[in-house]
């Protein structure tokens, strides 16, 4: 009877053992396993910073990227502007030079009066004389009002080198086209200055296009 007794004491102190390594294995096991979801958070939260820092790198660059972009459409939008004030120049230029060509052939049709008049009449008329004089006095005016004008012009195109470079592909020099102003060569002036404003132009489409594609 002792004997069983203890058997069974045995049988349960095994039984017992056999529970607590177990219990031990299991423990082990949840122990390997946070020990590798550690890891795995370890690795995550690496890769997590990575991908934070090429996000920050990549906002960096965007916001660079935009600031050059509105920099450059600026850019472009002061040159719109500055084009628009070299060809309204150009505008009062030639307009200067149409009006001047409109007094210029009805002083020419009143001069050619004049003289009609002094042939017939007595040439010592001091009357016919004078009005013969103020009619030159104003042709010359005429030409004098087109150099503060044309020269204004030239100020404005010599104040932006894009716009000397464009203006000497259709004139070789400044100084050539105001020579052109003081022979008074204005047909060639005009020729000059249609050819610039085709230049002009094509520089304000190209502008224009180059930031469109932006």
């Amino acid at each position: 009877m002792q004997k069983s007794t203890q058997n069974d004491k045995v049988k349960h102190m095994q039984k017992k053992i056999s529970i607590m390594q177990a219990d031990i294995k299991r423990a082990e096991h949840a122990i390997q396993s946070l020990i590798h979801d550690r890891e795995n958070l370890k690795s995550a939260l690496a890769s997590a910073i990575r991908k934070k820092e090429k996000l920050y790198k990549v906002v960096l660059e965007y916001k660079d990227t935009l600031e050059k972009l509105t920099k450059k459409s600026i850019e472009l939008e002061n040159q719109q502007d500055e084009v628009e004030i070299i060809k309204n120049e150009i505008g009062k230029v030639k307009q200067q030079l149409q009006r001047r060509d409109q007094h210029k052939e009805t002083l020419y049709t009143r001069n050619k009066f004049l003289e009609q008049q002094l042939e017939e009449q007595d040439t010592e008329s001091t009357l016919w004389k004078n009005l013969y004089k103020k009619r030159q006095c104003d042709n010359y005016k005429i030409d004098n009002n087109i150099g503060p004008i044309i020269e204004i012009f030239i100020q404005k195109v010599k104040s932006q080198d894009k716009f000397h470079r464009t203006f000497k592909k259709c004139s070789p020099c400044i100084n050539a086209f105001r020579d052109l102003v003081v022979n008074k060569k204005y047909q060639e002036i005009i020729v000059i200055l249609s050819k610039f404003s085709i230049e002009i132009m094509n520089y304000s489409e190209g502008s224009k296009g180059h930031r469109d594609s932006k």
